[in-house]
């Protein structure tokens, strides 16, 4: 399945840009996905959000799921699925993953369900307002046409 979007703004926080000490969410749980298997050291600090409107997602069957990830003794342990997906920009393709802490253990900084969080290498000149495409398995997520 390929869903086409637009790079959005996110809240800043995974990648640190709106935080104190620059450190973001995802820089602090690479090494807890990493005691668990799941070797992230390649990619970027940060989530590149897309915005798949008029598409929502309606459920995300994780390629892997980790449950209880204890990475911010602040907030209580969170679970969170990731998808495999190939991301299209620029005419060039990066593998990464679709990032989804789960709405119930995921503390504040909620996004749209047109949303999506995706975690892969540094890719440049991606900016906001861009066009990006996502392919994945159409096993691993269902949307809904919002319209």
């Amino acid at each position: 399945m390929k869903l086409q979007g637009i790079i959005i703004k996110g809240h800043g926080v995974a990648s640190g840009r709106n935080l104190i000490d620059q450190m973001g969410t995802i820089e602090r749980q690479k090494s807890y996905f990493l005691a668990r298997g799941l070797d992230l050291s390649h990619c970027f600090n940060g989530t590149i959000n897309v915005d798949i409107k008029p598409l929502t997602v309606a459920r995300i069957n994780a390629d892997l799921y980790f449950e209880a990830v204890d990475w911010n003794k602040n907030i209580g342990p969170e679970n969170f699925s990731l998808v495999h997906c190939v991301i299209w920009f620029n005419g060039a393709s990066y593998a990464g993953y679709i990032y989804y802490p789960d709405p119930q253990t995921k503390p504040g900084h909620f996004h749209s369900s047109s949303t999506l969080e995706l975690i892969a290498p540094k890719i440049k000149h991606i900016t906001n307002g861009l066009p990006i495409e996502i392919e994945v398995n159409g096993q691993s997520i269902a949307v809904n046409n919002g319209t």
